[in-house]
């Protein structure tokens, strides 16, 4: 599901006002600015809500995405793994899934892991 996809459903909205918020905080617009000056291009009440859900899926999909270069890095990526990468919807299920790996796997691939999760 795409984030555009996930913030419709959880805040029950179109996709057009979606995507009018983020086009206009990706163009550097403030939340005052957009509720006082664009409500016609958005048409919701739940700016911040809809604001502050967007950047956490985009650090989430960002870790995710950093997640899984390190582990084709270490030569431990597998598509079960990516698999359980991609349902995760927090970043606290994101660590879990590291977690998951570290205590299947073996020793020296585990020091590897929990140094991703240092720097992480």
């Amino acid at each position: 599901m795409t984030i555009i996809e996930t913030l419709c459903k959880e805040f029950s909205v179109q996709p057009w006002q979606v995507e009018a918020v983020i086009a206009l905080l990706d163009e550097g617009a403030t939340l005052p600015f957009i509720a006082r000056y664009r409500k016609e291009q958005h048409g919701s009440q739940q700016l911040r809500d809809i604001s502050d859900r967007l950047n956490a899926l985009r650090n989430i999909e960002q870790r995710r995405n950093e997640i899984s270069e390190s582990l084709k890095k270490l030569e431990v990526w597998t598509e079960e793994l990516q698999a359980a990468l991609d349902n995760a919807d927090t970043l606290a299920k994101l660590e879990d899934v590291v977690d998951i790996k570290i205590l299947k796997d073996g020793e020296s691939v585990c020091r590897e892991l929990i140094m991703l999760k240092v720097k992480g």
